[in-house]
């Protein structure tokens, strides 16, 4: 869900500027470790 926190390996994915000016990292789903619970901004 956007906006959760989640744990990666260090070169995973593709790494993107959105037109809204945010990076993004573009990655599939099966390279995603672990969501963080209890995390948040």
């Amino acid at each position: 869900m956007p906006g959760e926190r989640v744990l990666f390996a260090q070169y995973t994915g593709a790494r993107e500027k959105g037109a809204d000016g945010e990076d993004y990292i573009i990655m599939n789903d099966e390279d995603l470790l672990t969501v963080i619970e209890g995390a948040s901004e």
